[in-house]
C-alpha cells in the first residue's frame, strides 16, 4: 500500500486502526494451479503458395477499388463546397465584426 492509497482510504473515512489491520493481515496466497501435461501438437501441413498471377489480379482489383473510393470522396467534397456547404465565417468576417459590430437594425 503506497501513500496515495492511504490518503484515498483516509478520505473515504477509514480510521488508523482499520488501516493498520489492513496492512498487518497478509493476503492469502493462492496456490498456482498445476499445469496440465501438454500434448504435442500435430504438425500442420504447409499451406500451398498462391499463384503469383492471382495475387497480382487481387492487388489490381484492390487498387481499382481504392481509386474509385478516392474519386467518389473527391467529387463529394467538391459538391459540398460548391453547392450547399455551410457558410463559414472567415477570419476577415470575425475581425470586421469586432471592429465594426452590426447593430440590431442592420441585421
Amino acid at each position: 500500500m503506497n501513500f496515495e492509497d492511504v490518503r484515498a482510504l483516509i478520505s473515504a473515512g477509514f480510521t488508523a486502526d482499520e488501516l493498520r489491520s489492513m496492512t498487518l493481515t497478509p493476503a492469502p496466497e493462492k496456490e498456482p494451479d498445476p499445469e496440465p501435461a501438454k500434448e504435442p501438437e500435430p504438425e500442420k501441413a504447409p499451406e500451398p503458395a498462391q499463384d503469383p498471377v492471382e495475387l497480382m489480379q487481387t492487388i489490381e482489383a484492390l487498387r481499382q477499388q481504392i481509386e474509385d473510393l478516392r474519386s467518389t470522396f473527391s467529387a463529394a467534397a467538391v459538391r459540398q463546397d460548391n453547392f450547399g456547404g455551410p457558410d463559414r465565417e472567415t477570419v476577415g468576417d470575425v475581425l470586421a465584426s469586432i471592429i465594426n459590430p452590426k447593430t440590431k437594425k442592420e441585421v
